[in-house]
Parts: C-alpha cells; sequence; structure tokens
C-alpha cells in the first residue's frame, strides 16, 4: 500500500474501524488536515500516513507494548 494515498471518508473510516462520528471527532482532536482533489466537489480525503499518526499517539503506550 502506497503510504501517503489519499482515502476518501469511507475508506478512512474502514482503515481505523471506527464510524464517520468517531472519525470527525478524531479528525478535530488530532487535527488531521484534510485535502481535496480537483474536479471531485466537496469531498474530503486524508492522507493514510497521517491517519495512522493520529491512530499511534492515540493508543495508549501500555497498551501498544501488549
Amino acid at each position: 500500500m502506497e503510504e501517503d494515498a489519499l482515502l476518501t471518508v469511507e475508506e478512512a473510516c474502514r482503515h481505523l474501524g471506527v464510524s464517520r462520528p468517531t472519525l470527525a471527532a478524531f479528525v478535530k482532536e488530532f487535527g488531521i488536515p484534510k485535502y481535496k482533489k480537483p474536479f471531485t466537489g466537496r469531498r474530503d480525503f486524508f492522507k493514510r500516513s497521517e491517519l495512522d499518526a493520529a491512530r499511534n499517539a492515540a493508543t495508549p503506550k501500555e497498551a501498544a507494548a501488549a
């Protein structure tokens, strides 16, 4: 998988295993930037690497070590 692949909201939800409202809260809490592609209308996209970095920052160190 390409590290900086752009994911749609639906793909980002599947990637993180969360619902749309949870993704929205996650984006707001961790300041994950949204991207737009030319000619795609109002769709938001997220970089896979930035989602992963925020998820890793949100994971407690004890849970990651287990």
